[in-house]
């Protein structure tokens, strides 16, 4: 039996373990030594060459044929060559089979490569296999087509054994015979299946201002083979400060990579973003300023602690450190409105008032009137005699509008005055913008002007009464006021005649003259005053009698 070499292969020499060779019936016995060669013939109808060899792979049978036989001695070299069979020697004829064998190709003595190509975890458990040629004797090759593989598992892992399968092909190449040939195919040769790699889509939540840094991110990977899921947590995110802005850098950090029902994590290489953007948007906040009321000329009350805030904390350190204040109005008022505004938001030393959008609700503003305080405002009434002229009450205050009334409530800015002797009150009201009014009275008191009448008793003739005519008359009275004195009457003491008598005056009207009002004046009357009583002249006649002599003469008052 021969392996395929490319070359022209048969047997060249027979030994006594092929062929029997006989002499004189006599078996001969060979020694290493003692050779006999025996050329063989082809059998008829065999593909043998004609020097008997052949080069392919096959099964060979080959004839003794004594016509042709020589035997040669055991030198085995032609010189010593015989071409007939000696005398005696007696060989049997035998057909003698030998066959070529394919020669064998494998990794080790033919340059041919089994590779496993490493790929990317796909779900499968295909691999895809190579071969290189494989050089066979003479320069031969022979390519390998058809090769398929299996990995082990679908899963990521290193060195991984990939089963050759069967039903490869060879192709010989030029001149080349593959039925010549063998292929010692390896049953399994080492790849890698190496993560599939995905990238997470990662983003991050825009957010309301909070002083903080601090981002919500959240993270998805593309579906992996098949349906295969992941998941991702554990995401950070941090914005680069935490200032109000749009398409901010937010960094990325940690995130955990979870597997979904049938999916093994690591068959992935999940890559994570280093940062995404975000915006920041201002945050809303309320300053609302609080209600006050307040006394006119006094101000309002200033400050971060006159306005109430919504929400009532503000995030981090942020602090209000300022607000504007402005009233409506200075003046008396019972709908006015105190106004924030110019906010000044700090954290530290760092003013974040950009960071919020800021609205400014109105507070109720109450300005109540103030009250004069003492001295003000005075007043003052009047109290004479009268003298013919105006009088009024006197109020002063400086600034202020102030009238006058004959009723409480009732009021005017005509002053009121009195000329006329009598008591009057007379109301005030002193009003000035912004101040409580001041009310009160006074009196206006304007007393008669005292005269004394002059009062004279003229004297008369005994009339046997006591009955006495007096007149009277007063002095002149203001600015030629006039009064006159009537229904004076007077008595003397006694009737009797008499000198200097005292008269007692009683009665008395008086009246007053044009533009003169009598009650004005207080006219005093002398209780007396005196006058003469003078004789009276009386003559007394006796009547003329007729009487009878001897007969008295009527006597008595009847006979004058």
């Amino acid at each position: 039996s021969f392996t395929y070499n490319g070359s022209a292969q048969g047997p060249t020499k027979i030994t006594n373990t092929t062929f029997e060779v006989k002499k004189d019936s006599k078996t001969i016995s060979f020694e290493t030594s003692n050779h006999v060669f025996v050329a063989l013939s082809a059998q008829s109808g065999s593909s043998l060459s004609s020097d008997k060899t052949a080069v392919d792979v096959g099964d060979y049978t080959l004839s003794l044929q004594p016509k042709t036989r020589t035997v040669q001695d055991n030198s085995g070299t032609s010189g010593n060559a015989t071409t007939t069979v000696p005398a005696g020697i007696f060989i049997n004829e035998k057909d003698i089979e030998f066959k070529i064998t394919q020669r064998e190709l494998n990794t080790t003595n033919s340059g041919l490569t089994v590779t496993a190509k490493n790929k990317v975890y796909d779900g499968n458990t295909d691999a895809e296999v190579s071969a290189t040629f494989a050089t066979g004797v003479d320069g031969e090759t022979l390519t390998i087509t058809g090769l398929e593989g299996t990995f082990d598992n679908k899963n990521v892992g290193e060195n991984k054994t990939v089963t050759i399968k069967s039903g490869w092909t060879i192709v010989p190449g030029d001149n080349t015979k593959v039925a010549n040939y063998k292929i010692d195919m390896p049953e399994s040769v080492k790849a890698n299946i190496t993560p599939k790699p995905l990238t997470a889509t990662v983003t991050a939540e825009n957010k309301e201002y909070d002083a903080t840094t601090t981002a919500t991110v959240s993270g998805c990977v593309a579906t992996g083979i098949e349906g295969e899921t992941l998941t991702i947590s554990g995401l950070t995110g941090t914005f680069a400060d935490a200032n109000v802005g749009t398409g901010k850098t937010v960094t990325i950090n940690g995130g955990e990579v979870k597997a979904g029902d049938n999916t093994t994590a690591s068959n992935y290489n999940v890559s994570f973003p280093k940062s995404t953007t975000a915006d920041i948007t201002t945050k809303a906040l309320t300053i609302t300023a609080k209600d006050q009321s307040v006394t006119y000329g006094t101000n309002i009350a200033t400050g971060t602690t006159q306005v109430i805030l919504s929400p009532a904390t503000l995030p981090g350190n942020d602090q209000l450190t300022g607000i504007t204040l402005t009233p409506s109005t200075t003046d008396v008022t019972t709908d006015g409105t105190i106004t924030p505004s110019k906010a000044e938001i700090k954290s530290g030393e760092t003013d974040v008032t950009s960071n919020y959008n800021i609205s400014y609700p109105t507070g109720k503003l109450t300005i109540t009137s103030a009250t004069f305080v003492e001295g003000d405002v005075t007043a003052s009434g009047y109290e004479g005699t009268y003298d013919g002229k105006e009088h009024g009450i006197e109020v002063k205050a400086e600034g202020t509008t102030i009238k006058y009334g004959t009723k409480e409530g009732t009021y005017d800015e005509t002053p009121l005055t009195y000329t006329n002797v009598g008591t009057y009150t007379i109301y005030y009201e002193v009003t000035k913008a912004n101040y409580n009014p001041v009310t009160g009275s006074e009196t206006v008191k304007i007393t008669a002007k005292e005269l004394t009448a002059t009062v004279t008793a003229e004297n008369k003739e005994y009339d046997a009464t006591t009955s006495a005519t007096v007149s009277g008359t007063v002095a002149t009275g203001i600015e030629g006021e006039t009064l006159t004195i009537s229904g004076l009457t007077g008595t003397f003491a006694d009737a009797n005649v008499g000198t200097g008598k005292t008269v007692t005056i009683d009665g008395g009207e008086v009246s007053a003259g044009d533009n003169t009002t009598a009650s004005n004046y207080s006219v005093s009357i002398p209780k007396s005053t005196t006058a003469d009583i003078t004789a009276k002249a009386l003559t007394i006649t006796a009547k003329d009698q007729s009487v009878t002599y001897g007969t008295n003469i009527a006597t008595g008052t009847t006979q004058v």
